[in-house]
């Protein structure tokens, strides 16, 4: 009897023992493939949110630009370092400002009013239409005319030459030199924009810009030094108008008495030359030597020696009234921009452009073993269930077959234009 009992033990351990290989072999074959795709399809969805984030997000940026001022009026110019590397067609401003971008800087015609204000533009990714053009520049490579202020400035070798305005010759003639050296011009070149007209010359020594801004008498010229530890000084010999009065300040002013030779000479950054008719301003950025000589003959010539240090601006004005009036052309505008603020959301774009996405490669992009389908609405889930709203894409190159483990996550969003406005959408992921 003992012996029976231990064969038949025998015999139930192998069966047990099989049962068991039996169940790990179903096991293995069968469940645990199910338990894994149903398991691993909820991270791989919350994956694709990530994906989702990638391609149809962007950012629309708002940033103030605070500016103050002790001027009132239209079109005064303003030039401001951007802190960012923007170019003008994705930027945004008010309607009433015109601008170009220009080398890291924004050049503007703004409508200005003596105070504090702060004004907002906005970026993004797509361009914006600009109306901003002012139809008022007629220029070449020799001269640039402004209808709006009836001012013509000639250009000789891209340098000013002659201004005349209101149909008033202003300046016969300009002849410059440097360092008591005729110029050596290596490289030059004009351009126009939509608000301004600009001469370039380039010499060994500097490079100088000359700007004709649209409805404004005056000539903006800068010059930037290509070794600034080297003096230089740049003169100017002009043949001038037969103005009445001078002015630089209360104690270097008065009548020009052409009945008598004779020469006048002081150091100062602004002079003014006027009578009745209006009259011919230079402005520079920091004290220039001035020297000017009348005849009987009723000839003023004006010798100009500027140190130019590190570079520096002048300006030459034509204008209406006295010393008094041309004063009221120089915009102190103080700015400042604040901190940005970046505005996330769907655009409309990138969810065209998704929907033309190779379904294979977005496969292959996204780590996919199985297929994915992308709904995107412009209203809430829930909403669209009740029949509101409409669907924005629908990315569903195929669909799983019946009894396919599936995974779905569904998000609320908003999309965002470029102007910054905000409308409800939603989004549906499914994967299997």
């Amino acid at each position: 009897m003992l012996r029976g009992k231990k064969g038949s033990s025998q015999v139930d351990w192998v069966i047990s023992l099989s049962l068991f290989l039996l169940y790990l072999a179903w096991y293995f074959i069968f469940l645990k493939p199910q338990l894994e795709d149903k398991y691993s399809l909820a991270p791989l969805a919350g994956t694709l949110e990530d994906r989702v984030h990638d391609e149809l997000y962007w950012s629309v940026d708002r940033i103030p630009l605070r500016l103050s001022t002790n001027v009132t009026g239209a079109y005064h110019i303003v030039e401001l370092d951007v802190p960012y590397n923007w170019t003008r067609d994705y930027i945004l401003l008010p309607e009433d400002l015109y601008f170009q971008i220009e080398g890291g800087r924004m050049l503007m015609l703004a409508n200005l009013t003596a105070g504090d204000e702060t004004l907002w533009l906005m970026h993004s990714d797509e361009p914006y239409n600009h109306t901003g053009i002012v139809e008022d520049i007629i220029a070449e490579d020799s001269y640039v005319s402004l209808g709006s202020v009836e001012m013509r400035v000639d250009y000789e070798d891209m340098m000013p030459n002659k201004v005349e305005y209101r149909d008033r010759p202003m300046v016969y003639s300009i002849e410059y030199a440097l360092n008591g050296s005729g110029l050596s011009i290596q490289f030059e070149n004009f351009s126009i924009t939509p608000i301004y007209a600009k001469y370039w010359v380039a010499t060994p020594q500097f490079n100088h810009t000359s700007r004709v801004y649209a409805r404004n008498s005056k000539v903006v010229n800068e010059i930037a030094l290509n070794d600034v530890d080297t003096p230089y000084s740049l003169s100017f010999s002009l043949e001038l108008q037969d103005f009445d009065y001078y002015f630089a300040n209360n104690r270097d002013s008065g009548l020009i008495n052409y009945t008598k030779q004779g020469c006048r000479t002081f150091t100062s950054p602004f002079m003014d030359f006027y009578d009745s008719l209006g009259g011919l301003a230079f402005l520079f950025s920091s004290d220039a030597d001035f020297r000017f000589c009348f005849t009987n003959s009723s000839d003023l010539n004006l010798n100009i020696t500027w140190p130019l240090e590190e570079g520096g601006r002048y300006n030459i004005i034509p204008h209406d009234g006295d010393y008094l009036d041309v004063s009221q052309q120089f915009a102190d505008v103080a700015y400042e921009f604040g901190l940005l603020d970046a505005e996330e959301g769907l655009s409309l774009q990138l969810i065209e452009d998704f929907s033309q996405r190779d379904y294979e490669d977005l496969k292959d992009d996204w780590n996919i073993p199985g297929g994915v389908q992308l709904v995107v609405y412009n209203s809430t889930l829930k909403a669209y269930l009740r029949g509101e709203g409409d669907v924005l894409l629908d990315y569903s190159p195929e669909t799983p077959k019946a009894n396919t483990q599936a995974e779905s996550v569904e998000r609320n969003a908003w999309v965002i234009d470029k102007y910054g406005n905000l409308s409800i959408a939603s989004y549906k992921i499914r994967v299997w």
